[in-house]
């Protein structure tokens, strides 16, 4: 009977164990503006591309380019940019982060940026990348088979183009950006 006893236990904790690492998508980016402002984010883009959409982009461009393109491995690319409500900001070191290695987490003025990962076994697996200006919040997520150089392009673009080039930035990361990473062109005047 305590074996019993002990054998559920152990298998409701594997259980509680498997849920047991924080969400982002781009609408846990929105939640969380909202939890900490108090409001809605003005304005918002959000782009999406898993399962069967990038499974269909990833044929669209094998046959374009005439051979297989997997896109650098990726399995799935999310991108929001948040318009923030005025004279408002988000605490990115309150973001809940559980079940995720917190890289990178800065501050400078009134810009932050944030880099969470989760590995599989010596590779990058999955990347949480999000930014702040001044009026802007982006959040990006990479997942599947990602570079070793990562995040160090991502928070370059950051520093060289502020929020669009990041966004663009993380649009764009292809299998060319695992050999060679190229620097970020240069910032255009707002």
């Amino acid at each position: 009977m305590r074996a019993r006893v002990l054998s559920v236990m152990l298998a409701a904790g594997v259980v509680l164990m498997t849920g047991c690492y924080a969400t982002f998508s781009p609408e846990s980016g929105r939640r969380e503006i909202v939890r900490q402002t108090g409001m809605e984010p003005r304005d918002t883009f959000e782009f999406q591309l898993e399962g069967a959409t990038m499974a269909l982009a990833k044929t669209m461009v094998s046959k374009v380019a005439g051979g297989q393109t997997d896109f650098g491995g990726l399995d799935r690319v999310d991108v929001a940019v948040y318009e923030l409500p005025a004279g408002r900001q988000v605490d990115l070191g309150k973001i809940p982060s559980r079940g995720w290695d917190r890289m990178i987490n800065t501050r400078e003025g009134d810009s932050s940026f944030m880099v969470l990962v989760r590995t599989n076994g010596d590779t990058l697996a999955d990347m949480v990348v999000m930014a702040q200006g001044s009026k802007q919040l982006l959040y990006g997520r990479l997942k599947g088979r990602l570079s070793r150089d990562l995040p160090g392009p991502p928070q370059k673009a950051m520093r060289a183009t502020g929020i669009e080039g990041l966004k663009d930035r993380i649009i764009s990361i292809s299998p060319e950006d695992e050999e060679s990473p190229k620097e970020p062109p240069p910032r255009e005047a707002e």
